[in-house]
């Protein structure tokens, strides 16, 4: 629970002091444990930016977050089907990574 709390609170900041217009969340926070401190986070994010008038993205892999919510990142990956909405796909530059 330290570490959840740590999490929310370093993000929040990151989204206080530096306003991206992007953040990109990896596998993890998947985890059950990260759920409503995810829930958290992205409200705060999309709120603070629609304060400031400013678009922003949130990322995500597999089923973090609702559909529609957030983008969904496909690693390594391509859609086998049509979407309707917006998604992103990523690859390493490196054979080893």
């Amino acid at each position: 629970k330290a570490f959840l709390q740590d999490w929310l609170a370093r993000s929040t900041e990151l989204v206080e002091k530096f306003h991206p217009d992007l953040i990109y969340f990896d596998w993890w926070i998947n985890q059950p444990a990260f759920a409503p401190y995810l829930k958290k986070m992205a409200a705060y994010y999309y709120n603070a930016a629609a304060a400031r008038h400013q678009g922003v993205v949130l990322t995500y892999k597999l089923h973090a977050i609702p559909r529609g919510a957030a983008v969904q990142e496909v690693a390594f990956g391509k859609r086998h089907y049509l979407s309707l909405r917006p998604w992103q796909a990523d690859i390493s530059v490196s054979r080893d990574s």
